[in-house]
Order: C-alpha cells, then structure tokens, then sequence
C-alpha cells in the first residue's frame, strides 16, 4: 500500500510540473504578445511590468513543482531500494487509470474472493468478509483459536492418566515375581481446576481482543470503502466539467480575439481558469488515488481489484496565444 501510495504521488506531481510549465508558458507568451503590443504604442507599460511579475512567478512555481516531483521520485527510488542515481521513468498518468466501484459484482471476479464474495452479497456483507480477511484479524483468531486448545488441554488433565502394565521382579534369592501392576495419580492436593480458570479466562481476554479488532477493522474498511466511493464521485464530476466545453469556449475567444473584438486579457484569464480546472481536476484524481491506497492498506485487497489501465488522458497543453490582430 505505501508503494501504491507513493506511485500515484510521483503521477500526482509530475502532473502538477506539467500544470505549472504550462502556465509559465503562458505567462511568457503573454508577455511577448504584450510587448509587442508596448512597441506598437497599443498596450500600456504598468500593464507589461504586471505581465512580466506575473511571468516570473510562473517560472518560479514552475521550477518549486520540478523539485517537488524530483523529491517523490526519490521517495519512491527508496521504497524501491534503488540505489540514488538509478533512473525511474514513471509511465502512464493519473487520467488513465480507471477505478472500479467496489461492489459485489467486481469483487466477485477477483481470484482471492471468489469463493467467498458473491454477486448477491450486500455492502455489510462485503465489508465483514473483508475484515475478516485481514492478517491483523487472521492473527487474533489464531491466538484465540491457540488459547481455547489450552483451555481444553487444562480440563483433559484434571482426569488422571492410568498407567499399567506387566510387572517383574527378581530378588537376591533368585526368586522371581510377576504380576500386573497400574498406577493413577490421585488429585488431592491438585485438582487442575485453578489451572482450568486461568486457561477459561485468557481464552476469553482472546476472544474480546479478537471481537474488539474485528470491530475496528471493519470500522477502518467501511471508513476506507466511504473515502473512496465520494473521492469516485469526486473525480467523476470533476472529469465532466473538464469537458469538450471549455476548449471550444477558448477557441471562440481566441477567434474573437483575432476579429478585433475582445482584447488580449480576457484570453489570458480564460486559459488561466482552464489551467484551474485542470489543476482541480489533478486534485480530484489524486483524493481518488490516495483513497485507493487506503482501501488497500484496510482491506488487503491488490491494486489491479481497484485500478485498471484506460486510454482517456488528461485533456493536451494548451496551445500557444494567438498573435495579436493587426490594425
């Protein structure tokens, strides 16, 4: 789960370093436009200085987002044991990963759960089976299993064993004798029944850690499956706002733009809330992928039960800002 978790982090990044050089590039290409523009006597010089803090500070955002996504490679190089100059080449993208509801007709088709997951199973049902699954609660039911032996191996004891069997004996006269001779202790001074209550009562200390972690458990896997379906829904509706609306939206103003009708910061703030939307977007995914890898660290479920590989990436970088219309 902590590898799971530190993947989907390095995606994360990297994706907001794309984010950022976009929005630097942006701003330069702002900038250049607005220059021009400066030259040609069409735009102000308080408006360029303002352009061009702004253009620095992209920059800037934009190496601070390098060196984030440098810093989670080198969280996952060493959770890989890497040694530090091996090179990781992250492959696919937080928008292609697909996440899977976890309902009973998905998890009846994993390998580990089909004997015990069905398609009739309700979300309670689901969540109990589980937690009972978790080595955490395998383990308690073991030693409460363990303790229960004790206790009936305590009682067995309190009922003597019968030891018998052929006897001879020969004496210093060379007489011989044979017989048959049986012993039994006799509990008196020990009955065993002091050992039997000690043994009923850590059986029972065992039982109650067992039910009290199976009730946690199942606490923490219903906790974990409620985090995930909302971060599901999340993404869903993010991934509807960042449709084919907004593109086409741009591609009018830009059209406006070089017909003379709407100016040059009206683009600007319209691809800068494109840039937020994305950014948003990215944010909506990265919830949904560290709510998946709480669903594996609560449940013991395997990444591929959750995630599947699809070919909807992320929307492409935003083209470069049309040239200013000439008068």
């Amino acid at each position: 789960a902590l590898t799971e978790q530190l993947f989907m982090a390095a995606l994360y990044q990297r994706g907001l370093r794309d984010l950022a050089r976009a929005g630097a590039d942006l701003s330069g290409s702002l900038l250049s436009v607005m220059e021009r523009q400066l030259a040609a006597g069409q735009d102000s010089a308080a408006d360029v200085a303002t352009t061009r803090i702004d253009a620095r500070a992209t920059r800037q955002q934009a190496r601070l987002a390098d060196a984030n996504y440098q810093t989670s490679l080198l969280a996952l190089r060493r959770q890989l044991n890497l040694p530090y100059g091996a090179n990781v080449d992250l492959v696919g993208d937080l928008a292609e990963l697909e996440f899977v509801p976890v309902d009973a007709e998905h998890l009846s088709q994993v390998p580990s759960l089909r004997r015990a997951v069905s398609k009739a199973d309700s979300g309670e049902a689901i969540i109990r089976e589980l937690a009972s699954g978790r080595p955490d609660v395998l383990a308690a039911q073991s030693l409460a299993s363990a303790a229960a032996a004790n206790r009936d191996l305590a009682r067995s004891n309190r009922v003597p064993n019968l030891i018998a069997g052929p006897y001879y004996q020969s004496d210093d006269f060379g007489i011989k004798y044979f017989g048959f001779r049986g012993q039994v202790d006799i509990p008196v001074a020990n009955t065993g029944r002091p050992l039997v209550r000690q043994r009923t009562a850590e059986l029972r200390q065992q039982q109650v850690t067992a039910e009290q972690l199976r009730n946690r458990a199942e606490q923490e896997v219903r906790a974990a499956l409620d985090r995930y379906e909302r971060a599901r829904r999340l993404a869903a509706d993010s991934a509807a706002d960042l449709g084919e609306g907004m593109p086409v939206e741009l591609q009018r103003l830009e059209q406006q733009f070089q017909a003379g009708e709407v100016d040059m910061m009206r683009i600007f703030t319209a691809r800068s809330s494109l840039l937020q939307l994305r950014r948003a977007y990215l944010d909506s995914l990265n919830e949904l992928a560290l709510a998946a890898a709480g669903v594996t660290a609560a449940t013991g479920l395997p990444p591929d039960a959750l995630i599947r590989v699809r070919a909807t990436p992320l929307p492409p970088p935003l083209p470069p800002p049309a040239a200013a219309p000439q008068e």
